[in-house]
């Protein structure tokens, strides 16, 4: 386990929930949703390649040992966050969020089976529990992963173009789209996600490869907290940036570079200064429950502004607080009752299934 990147995914899903969290009828932190959506993108990709890029040959390009066709990934994750997604649709039904009924049935089936983000309607990618549209996209994502993986095993030349292709596909799309389509199309569509997961999944490679782990452990105590106070300095740069620029660069590119920084820097357990604080136990296990919380945690803050005031600056940070709390503590519990067992039964079912 990865100390750091532990703590920071207690940490980004923090930041999301300031996001959604409102002040004023707005978000308290609004470049959140797009600086931690594309911070997890990231870091799925990463830890994707950590846990299955071995499957391809990591230490020379030109020598793919898999081919495109090898779904373990998704086989695997599935059952992580699966029924997780199935509880959180039904609770939003149950509460009272959300009407199931005949005039929305092709929504509410859209939604069960994860393929909302691919219609481009607000209404539908953002039905019911509206943060499972993650979901969606990373799905896909995870679906495509094998071939993503096999591109960047092959030779340096034919990797590099279709990378840039890519890169010159999403540009093209950015720069063309109405501009009251960026939330939808840049934001949402799954396919407008693959350069932050191909990213991270460099990033994964790049690890595995010893291109960069070495040289910042062997940097010394001092220099990689500086360094990481360069990343934070960044990190913050970029944020005040985010406020003043297009949605087309600030829903997603804007944040490659500051979020592949974090996660190089802090892909290691012997940090600096920075690394090493925010190793706390509590950080890292809201990083270990930060998946129950994301899905809940829009849950939640619907019942609580929906019966409280927010809108002084005490008055919200108090009850954001408060539903921090109670979004840990719906979290811890149903990921032990409910997310661990049945994690471990569906695994269990799909390796025998897989055999």
């Amino acid at each position: 386990m990865i100390l750091p990147l532990q703590s920071l995914r207690g940490i980004f899903a923090l930041v999301i929930f300031y996001h959604h969290f409102l002040y004023q009828g707005k978000g308290v932190f609004a470049a959140g949703g797009d600086f931690g959506v594309s911070f997890f993108f990231m870091l799925s990709g990463f830890f994707a390649y950590l846990t299955h890029g071995s499957k391809t040959s990591v230490g020379t390009y030109g020598s793919p040992s898999t081919p495109p066709h090898d779904f373990s990934l998704i086989y695997n994750q599935l059952p992580k966050f699966f029924p997780l997604h199935i509880l959180c649709f039904a609770l939003t039904v149950g509460l009272g969020q959300a009407q199931l009924s005949e005039a929305n049935l092709r929504t509410a089936i859209a939604n069960l089976m994860l393929v909302q983000s691919w219609i481009p309607i607000p209404s539908v990618y953002f039905s019911f529990n509206s943060v499972s549209w993650f979901l969606s996209t990373l799905v896909f994502l995870y679906i495509i992963f094998p071939v993503i993986r096999y591109i960047i095993s092959c030779k340096t030349a034919v990797a590099g173009t279709i990378i840039l292709c890519l890169l010159a596909i999403y540009t093209y799309v950015c720069v063309t789209i109405p501009e009251n389509m960026c939330n939808t199309v840049i934001y949402i569509f799954p396919l407008m996600r693959i350069p932050d997961f191909l990213i991270g999944i460099i990033a994964g490679r790049l690890l595995m490869q010893n291109r960069y782990d070495i040289r910042l452990s062997d940097m010394g105590y001092a220099r990689q907290s500086l360094i990481e106070l360069i990343i934070i300095i960044l990190s913050v740069t970029t944020t005040f940036l985010w406020y003043h620029i297009t949605p087309r660069i600030g829903s997603a590119s804007l944040w490659w570079i500051p979020c592949l920084a974090i996660i190089m820097v802090f892909s290691h357990n012997n940090g600096g200064f920075i690394s090493r604080l925010i190793c706390s136990r509590p950080l890292i296990y809201l990083g270990k429950i930060s998946l129950p919380f994301y899905l809940l945690h829009v849950i939640i803050i619907r019942i609580v502004c929906n019966n409280v005031d927010t809108d002084t600056p005490i008055a919200c940070a108090l009850w954001s607080i408060f539903t921090i709390a109670i979004t840990v503590i719906v979290s811890v519990i149903i990921n032990h009752y409910y997310v661990i067992p049945i994690r471990n039964m569906l695994t269990k079912l799909l390796a025998g299934g897989q055999k």
